[in-house]
């Protein structure tokens, strides 16, 4: 079921489409051994719509605040949401001792940190996070009429759910930053119960920073307020550990330079611990989701596994993207079906990359012919290595940079989804599947037009020129006016910061080339050595 976030939306569809149980993701995290963990994947990889409805408390506060635990776990298993679980038959509930330990057992604090507007400036990030946070106190707002907390807290939370206050409050950091620790422990206090913590997107912020904001210096402060507002909270700091578990994803590991202090357990995607299932579908569930509920043949799934190619873990394990997935299934007619890659939003930036010749070497000569790179992915951002980042993808000059770190921008877009690990060859990464690299290839056109600042007069005389080849019809005149018209072009796409040299020339060409899109070629091959085009014709 596309798109749906809310749990119990989702069971009451299984009548109608195939339900996907990955409740068992609740036994890997207790068994994983960490309170506070935070888990990456790119958007579009499903996400855990279950983990509030199993630890929420659903019922009432007189019924939670009873002295008798044998009592208060009858009013559980009253609650339609224990019924739910039980009617279902959720692999979790094959666990009677997790169920009874922590099902319903917890208040249970929810935020998404979900941002889609260019964050700018510092004040834009403090606006937006004051924001999100006042929504979340609202959606407490019980609070505010509760006995235990004393009346200057319940002044306080007023003002958090006054708009105007917010409005006027957004412009101090300082004010903002231990929002969510103070709801966390008025939660706390209220039922003298530590608090379970999920965190949606917890970078999404950072990451609009991170394409937006040029000075460095106040790039750095939004990247330690944003992270900080987790930090102060998770922390188990004596006399303020309000935290049972948190459980916090997003999409990058910017957390390295933030939460790694506050025992914070990471897992990265695609590397080897026990939540890669959890996260996309395995090629398991992708056979049974289209033979049960698309009536797909052995065939039929054959084609979808080989055109989506599932991502590759450390270990070989593939997993599959489920909205990719799902939106080929549904398609009626499916040898018309042309899938557009969900971008994750964060890719922009690779069109900034590609002002760095060797960066853009990597892409035409490896990656975008199929061949794995190997390169040292980074486990761990500092905040220097930030900032390295955003030389590339910033659109920092790149005069003014002495070395483009290649390993910070593929590490980067290997957790967005647009690289994936070569099976029993962890070391090697790879374009997975024919629609990213399509992706990136249009990427790679629309950046070549750009540069050129409207005009394309020169390109238009050199596609002129490579069309006379693809009739046959040209003569040596028109290749002295092809190399004139090749020589303005590169000075054009030079833009004053590239070598003239075989490289480049060839990136140029074959960047013509691609963007002609021949229709009646059946294959057109350029050798990078040699500089060939062969073009085969269709019968």
């Amino acid at each position: 079921m596309l798109g749906t976030s809310d749990f119990c939306s989702l069971l009451g569809t299984r009548d109608e489409s195939y339900y996907i149980d990955k409740t068992t993701l609740l036994e890997v995290f207790f068994k994983c051994g960490r309170s506070r963990v935070l888990l990456t994947a790119p958007r579009r990889f499903g996400k855990t719509v279950m983990m509030k409805a199993f630890f929420e408390l659903q019922v009432l506060t007189e019924d939670y605040k009873t002295p008798s635990e044998e009592t208060f776990q009858i009013k559980v298993k009253e609650t339609a949401n224990y019924k739910r679980f039980e009617e279902h038959q959720l692999e979790i509930t094959r666990n009677p001792d997790l169920m009874n330990k922590h099902f319903e057992k917890y208040p249970t604090l929810h935020i998404s940190f979900k941002c889609d507007l260019p964050i700018e400036s510092f004040s834009n990030a403090v606006a937006f996070c004051s924001g999100i946070l006042s929504e979340a106190f609202k959606s407490h707002n019980y609070l505010i009429s509760e006995e235990a907390l004393s009346q200057w807290d319940k002044n306080i939370y007023a003002k958090w759910l006054n708009d105007d206050w917010d409005e006027r409050r957004a412009k101090d950091g300082k004010s903002i930053s231990d929002g969510l620790k103070t709801l966390v422990r008025y939660v706390f206090e209220n039922f003298n119960k530590k608090v379970v913590l999920l965190i949606d997107e917890y970078d999404s912020v950072i990451m609009q920073a991170i394409l937006n904001i040029k000075a460095k210096d106040e790039l750095a402060t939004v990247i330690q307020f944003c992270l900080g507002i987790i930090q102060a909270t998770v922390k188990e700091n004596i006399g303020e550990n309000w935290v049972e578990y948190a459980f916090i994803t997003g999409i990058s590991h910017i957390a390295g330079i933030g939460l790694s202090g506050s025992n914070v357990k990471p897992f990265r995607f695609l590397e080897n611990h026990s939540f890669v299932p959890y996260y996309g579908l395995t090629t398991r569930e992708i056979r049974n989701l289209l033979r049960r509920t698309y009536q797909f043949d052995d065939q039929r799934i054959a084609e979808a596994e080989k055109k989506f190619n599932g991502y590759c873990t450390v270990r070989g394990v593939k997993i599959y993207n489920i909205w990719s997935v799902l939106e080929y299934a549904s398609k009626t007619n499916s040898d018309d079906f042309t899938y557009e890659w969900q971008d994750t939003g964060y890719i922009v930036g690779l069109k900034e990359a590609f002002r760095f010749p060797e960066i853009m070497k990597i892409f035409q000569t490896k990656l975008l012919l199929d061949c794995p790179i190997e390169i040292k992915t980074v486990k761990c951002l500092t905040l220097e290595d930030v900032l390295d980042l955003v030389n590339i993808i910033g659109g920092t000059d790149p005069q003014n940079v002495d070395y483009a770190r290649p390993e910070l921008l593929f590490s980067f877009i290997l957790e967005q989804g647009y690289l994936s690990f070569v099976k029993k060859k962890p070391g090697l990464l790879v374009i997975p599947n024919d629609q990213i690299k399509k992706q990136i290839k249009d990427k790679l056109t629309d950046f070549t037009i750009q540069i050129f600042d409207g005009d394309t007069t020169y390109i238009d005389k050199c596609k002129e020129f490579l069309l006379k080849i693809f009739k046959m019809n040209c003569d040596y005149d028109d290749f002295k006016e092809f190399h004139v018209n090749l020589e303005v072009v590169h000075q054009k796409y030079a833009a004053g910061w590239s070598k003239k040299n075989e490289a480049n020339i060839r990136c140029i060409i074959k960047i013509l080339v691609d963007n002609l899109r021949f229709k009646d070629c059946a294959e057109l091959l350029f050798d990078f050595e040699s500089l060939r085009v062969e073009v085969k014709i269709r019968g």
